[in-house]
C-alpha cells in the first residue's frame, strides 16, 4: 500500500504567482463550501497526459511532438515529426500499452493522488485534473471550475523536477485557458528534494532492500532530455541531480549513480545513458538484479514468462497479488486459473515460493473479498508515520482510527511503549484488523506465531 504523495513539506513551501495570493489544492470533483463567504479556490492538478486507450496514441503523440517546448524546431518540421510519429511509431508503442492494460495508468493514479490530497484540505476548495497533451485539457477543466464559482486558481504541476517541456508548458497552457475567464493563477514550485517526497522514494528503496541478501548499488534512472534543451537552460537535469543526491544521502552505506533513459531520434540526449551505465556496473563488479512482480488482472498471463526471463539472467524474483487496488484484482475464473498455474510452475523451481505457496494462493480469496479480518504484526515489526506525525500499525494511510498517537507530540521511543500502543499491538494480534489488506506480513505472522492470520 502506498501513502498519498504530498507535494509540499508540511506547509513550508508556498505557491508563487505574479500578484495573486498562494493557496492550497483539492480532489477530482471535490467541492466544499467556502469559509466566511469567500470565493471558492480552484485547484488544478497538472500532468503530461497519455493515451486512455491505444486508439488515442496518435493524437497524444501529435500533440506532444507539436509542442515547441518539447521539439525545438520550426513549426513545419514539428508538424512533420509529429505526423510521422503518429503514423509509424504509434503502432510500436501501442504494444507496450497493451502489456499494461491498454492505456496509460496516469488517469487512475492522478485521481487517487488528488483524492488523497482533497482529504487533507478544509472547506473552500474545488479541483480538477488538466493534462497537457490528452483529455481532460485545461480549457475544459477551467470552464468547469469557473462555473462552480472559482475566481482564483492554484496550479500544482505534478512533476517533482521542473522542465520547460513539462512544467512550463503545462503552466503556460493553463494561463492561456484562464485569461479569457478572468481567473487568477498561482502555481506551486517543483519539489525535487522535498523531505516528504524523498521519504516516499526512500520507503520504496527500503522495501526492496529487505528482499535482497546482497549489498546493492542504487541506480537512479530518470527520463532524459536532448542535450540541446539543457544547453538552452532547461533546469531539469540539475533538479534530477538534486533528487538523486537527496535520496542517496538516505543510504550513505550504499554506492549510487544516476542515468537517463528514453532516447528518441539521432540527436545526443542526457548522459550517461542507462544502457551504458548498466554495462559499466556489470564490468566493474557482478551485477545482481532483483525483480518484484505485482500480479494484476492485466498482467497475470505475463507472470511465468517474466519469471523465466529473470531466471535466465540469474536474478532474484518475487511476486505477490496486487494489494489495495480492487480494479486490478483477479476476478475472472480464467485469471484465477492462470495465476494458480503460474504458482505451480514457479514453486517447482523456486523453494522460497514453494514454502509460501499456501499464502500466495490465499490472494485469490482476498481478491474475491473473502478475507475480511486478518491478524498481523503491526506495531511489532512494522509501523507507519503519516506526514502529520500520526503513528500507525503499518502503511495503511487514510485510516485515522488506527492511529495510536503523534510523534510530533510524543517522541517515538516513548510512544512505542505507551499504553495505547501496547493495547493496539495486542488487539491486532488477538482480534485482527478490518482494513482491506493482503501483504507479505501475513505470511510472516503465521511463521512467527504458529497461528492462522485469518479470523473466521
Amino acid at each position: 500500500m502506498r501513502p498519498p504523495e504530498r507535494p509540499t513539506d508540511q506547509g513550508k513551501r508556498q505557491a508563487t504567482t505574479g500578484g495573486s495570493s498562494p493557496s492550497g489544492a483539492s480532489a477530482p470533483g471535490g467541492t466544499s463550501a467556502p469559509r466566511g463567504g469567500s470565493a471558492l479556490i480552484g485547484v488544478v492538478w497538472l500532468n503530461l497526459g497519455g493515451p486512455a486507450t491505444t486508439a488515442d496514441l496518435p493524437a497524444f503523440l501529435r500533440s506532444m511532438l507539436s509542442d515547441p517546448t518539447v521539439v525545438s524546431a520550426p513549426a513545419p518540421l514539428r508538424w512533420g515529426i509529429s505526423r510521422f510519429a503518429a503514423t509509424f511509431r504509434a503502432p510500436r508503442v501501442a504494444h507496450h500499452y497493451r502489456r499494461i492494460g491498454g492505456g496509460s495508468p496516469l488517469y487512475a493514479e492522478s485521481a487517487r493522488q488528488l483524492a488523497a490530497l482533497n482529504r487533507e484540505l478544509g472547506p473552500g476548495f474545488t479541483s480538477a485534473i488538466a493534462f497537457r497533451h490528452s483529455p481532460p485539457r485545461a480549457d475544459a477543466a477551467l470552464t468547469e471550475l469557473a462555473r462552480s464559482g472559482c475566481k482564483r486558481l492554484v496550479a500544482f504541476p505534478a512533476y517533482p523536477q521542473r522542465s520547460r517541456g513539462t512544467t512550463d508548458s503545462a503552466l503556460a497552457d493553463l494561463r492561456r485557458a484562464a485569461a479569457p475567464l478572468g481567473l487568477e493563477v498561482a502555481s506551486c514550485p517543483s519539489f525535487p528534494a522535498d523531505e516528504l517526497f524523498i521519504d516516499a522514494l526512500a520507503a520504496g528503496v527500503r522495501t526492496c532492500l529487505k528482499r535482497g541478501e546482497r549489498t546493492p548499488h542504487l541506480l537512479f534512472s530518470s527520463h532524459g532530455l536532448p542535450e540541446s534543451a539543457l544547453r538552452r537552460g532547461d533546469p531539469y537535469r540539475d533538479e534530477v541531480e538534486l533528487t538523486a543526491a537527496a535520496l542517496a544521502a538516505r543510504f550513505p552505506e550504499l554506492s549510487s549513480s544516476l542515468a537517463f533513459q528514453s532516447r528518441l531520434g539521432p540527436v545526443a540526449w542526457t548522459r550517461p545513458y542507462l544502457t551504458d551505465e548498466l554495462r559499466r556496473l556489470a564490468a566493474d563488479s557482478p551485477l545482481h538484479l532483483a525483480v518484484y512482480f505485482v500480479v494484476t488482472n492485466r498482467n497475470v498471463d505475463e507472470l511465468v514468462p517474466v519469471f523465466e526471463a529473470v531466471s535466465e539472467l540469474g536474478a532474484s524474483f518475487d511476486f505477490w497479488p496486487v494489494n489495495d487496488a480492487p480494479d486490478l484484482a483477479l476476478r475472472e475464473s480464467s485469471q484465477v486459473e492462470s495465476y494458480l498455474r503460474a504458482i505451480d510452475h514457479i514453486a517447482a523451481r523456486d523453494p522460497d515460493v514453494a514454502a509460501r505457496r499456501a499464502y500466495l494462493e490465499r490472494g485469490v480469496d482476498y481478491h474475491a473479498g473473502k478475507l475480511r479480518r486478518v491478524r498481523c504484526l503491526g506495531l511489532v515489526d512494522q509501523y507507519g508515520i503519516t506526514w502529520r506525525g500520526e503513528l500507525l500499525p503499518c502503511c495503511v494511510w487514510g485510516q485515522p482510527e488506527l492511529s495510536v498517537g503523534n510523534v510530533f507530540e510524543t517522541p517515538l521511543d516513548q510512544l512505542w511503549v505507551a499504553p495505547a500502543t501496547r493495547a493496539a499491538r495486542e488487539r491486532l494480534l488477538r482480534e485482527g484488523c478490518g482494513v482491506d489488506c493482503f501483504n507479505h506480513g501475513l505470511f510472516h505472522f503465521e511463521r512467527c506465531t504458529g497461528e492462522p492470520f485469518v479470523l473466521d
